[in-house]
C-alpha cells in the first residue's frame, strides 16, 4: 500500500490564508524602533480557573505569525520585539523567546512565539 503523497505547498498557503483571514490585526514593533508596523496574529493563552486575577497577565501566550509580514527588508520576529493589539487581549504583548520557524517541507508556513503581557 502506497503512503499518499503530501502537498507542502497546500500546507503551506492554508497557514497563511488561515492568518489571512481570522487572524487579528496587531502591530508589530521591533525591539528599540519608535514606530511599528501592521500584522495580523493568532493569539492563544491557556487559563485555568485556578489562577488568581492578579496573577492573569503573568501567564504566557503563544502567538502564531505569518512569514509573508516579515519578507526583506523586514527581519525576521525576535525576542523582546512587541506585538500590541486593541481586542479583548488587548494590551502591548513581548516576545519572550525566540519565535520558532515552522516548515512544510521546504517552505517556511508560520512563525510560533511565546508572548508574555507587559
Amino acid at each position: 500500500m502506497a503512503l499518499p503523497s503530501i502537498n507542502f505547498s497546500e500546507i503551506a498557503a492554508l497557514a497563511a490564508d488561515a492568518l489571512a483571514t481570522y487572524g487579528t490585526a496587531a502591530t508589530f514593533t521591533e525591539e528599540g524602533a519608535a514606530t511599528g508596523r501592521p500584522i495580523k496574529v493568532v493569539l492563544y493563552q491557556d487559563k485555568t480557573s485556578e489562577e488568581l486575577i492578579q496573577d492573569a497577565d503573568s501567564v504566557p501566550a503563544q502567538v502564531l505569525l505569518s512569514p509573508a509580514d516579515f519578507v526583506l527588508p523586514n527581519r525576521t520576529p525576535q525576542k523582546f520585539d512587541i506585538i500590541s493589539m486593541s481586542t479583548p487581549y488587548s494590551g502591548i504583548w513581548t516576545l519572550i523567546s525566540e519565535p520558532h520557524p515552522v516548515f512544510a517541507g521546504d517552505l517556511l508556513a508560520i512563525y510560533i512565539g511565546e508572548v508574555r503581557r507587559n
